[in-house]
């Protein structure tokens, strides 16, 4: 008994210190200062680097302008579309911003993000690996090729510069948007943001809604464009000096402002976890792949069943604050409490026996029902264990649930749409003129010019 107790008290501190590490590099939960906005939105990050970020800064640099260099000679054959972030951490990168029938994701480091991308995706093909330009051609190939695709997705593809993209969508946490200022292992930045803005073609800004003011948005808003306008001169810069005076610098350094959208993540469905291996646990009518727009709210859906109890969230992502506020923001619970693992962690028996004494505990001392919440990320990555120690203890009191979220755009919505049918729009025609034998180039925006009949097929 007393080394049952040693062991539950040392994962706890582990956890409480993994929290507290984590909010360090992640920097304040609050808006960012107006003068942080304003170092970073003139290409500095407002801070001191630490020697050994700078030396992780420079080696960064040198290896992003290498490969982009690359990708100007890689052509894939369909359309690739990207979702990344220049921060570590959850900023709802995972895609769902393509409604195709037929798509290649490409998805890298975690357990869980290609799980839960093929439970809601089954018809779509999945390559999963850390090389996505080496993994992603042999699974082309191996799919067929761009007779079965109609594009890929790269999930987390930011940092990806090898592979040459077609739309690159930046996610930007609205309450952690720089982080602390700092590149790793200091901070959480993967690059100087001003870098990463300058190849975005759309913004994100996600958890918009919990910003305190609409003159915060406006301020965050601003320094994003004038981040993204001064990362672009600076590639300017450094393609100019390395081509030489009067050559053109490779695709992709000069480009328009980007389209600055908004989203938040909304709870879609609560799921008893011992549904989730049936489809119609997760699968509806609504449900149509798209990025969602405003509908109507959810909160009367909630309180007939949650009104009064109290939600103990279970996770380990890597923003658990932000899962702790949309679950406030359903708007029905008597109180909820956050139990934060490292992101990517897979529960071990130890840490479900912790959850089942957490919610005891606070039965007895809230004296109501509690309700022990999990994203589908950390069901998907733990789920034969969950699920085995959930049919053992079926009369217990413990009730688990996993919440189903969805990303849904705010402003501009219609335009980010728009931007993803062009590109994927502006591949189909590639390709009708390509299965008629014909060569074509790209003139312009979407249309190409056809040239002489093509002998290499």
């Amino acid at each position: 008994m007393a080394s049952v107790l040693v062991q539950r008290h040392w994962r706890g501190l582990r956890r409480r210190c993994h929290r507290s590490l984590l909010a360090k590099l992640r920097g304040a939960t609050q808006p960012p200062s107006l003068a942080a906005l304003d170092a970073h939105a003139t290409g500095g990050s407002g801070v001191a680097q630490p020697w050994l970020s700078g030396v992780y800064g420079a080696l960064v640099a040198a290896k992003r302008r290498h490969e982009l260099a690359q990708a100007a000679d890689i052509v894939s054959p369909v359309p690739v579309l990207s979702v990344g972030n220049f921060t570590f951490g959850a900023t709802g990168k995972t895609p769902e911003c393509v409604a195709a029938e037929s798509v290649e994701g490409l998805a890298g480091y975690g357990d869980d993000e290609w799980r839960q991308f093929a439970a809601k995706f089954p018809n779509c093909k999945l390559a999963v690996g850390a090389d996505r330009l080496r993994i992603g051609q042999q699974r082309a190939r191996e799919f067929g090729g761009r007779d079965a695709l109609s594009c890929v997705v790269l999930d987390d593809g930011l940092q990806q510069w090898r592979i040459r993209k077609d739309l690159e969508v930046v996610m930007v946490d609205a309450l952690h948007p720089f982080g602390n200022g700092r590149l790793l292992p200091h901070g959480s930045l993967r690059e100087e943001p001003h870098d990463a803005l300058a190849r975005a073609d759309i913004v994100v800004i996600h958890h918009a809604e919990l910003l305190r003011s609409a003159k915060a948005l406006t301020a965050l808003k601003a320094a994003l464009l004038a981040g993204a306008a001064v990362g672009s001169e600076t590639a300017m810069s450094v393609a100019s000096a390395s081509t030489g005076a009067g050559s053109s610098p490779a695709p992709g350094f000069s480009r328009p402002p980007p389209v600055l959208a908004t989203s938040r993540m909304r709870v879609k469905r609560v799921v008893r976890a011992l549904d989730m291996r049936t489809r119609a646990a997760w699968d509806d009518a609504e449900d149509d792949g798209e990025l969602k727009v405003p509908g109507r709210p959810d909160k009367e859906r909630w309180r007939s069943e949650f009104e009064g109890k109290v939600a103990l969230v279970v996770c380990g992502v890597g923003n658990p604050e932000s899962v702790q506020l949309v679950v406030e923001t359903m708007g029905c619970w008597h109180d909820v409490h956050t139990e934060a693992f490292p992101d990517h962690h897979a529960f071990s028996r130890g840490d479900l026996d912790d959850m089942a004494h957490r919610a005891a505990e606070l039965a007895r001392t809230a004296e109501r029902d509690v309700v022990v919440l999990t994203t589908e990320k950390d069901f998907y990555r733990s789920e034969p264990l969950l699920l085995e120690r959930l049919a053992a203890s079926a009369a217990s009191a413990v009730d688990v649930r996993v919440l189903q979220c969805e990303l849904e755009l705010g402003e501009n919505a219609q335009r980010v749409r728009e931007m993803v049918r062009e590109v994927l729009d502006r591949g189909a025609t590639y390709f009708q003129l390509r299965a008629r034998g014909t060569r074509c180039t790209e003139v312009g925006e979407g249309s190409f010019t056809q040239t002489a009949p093509d002998s290499t097929g």
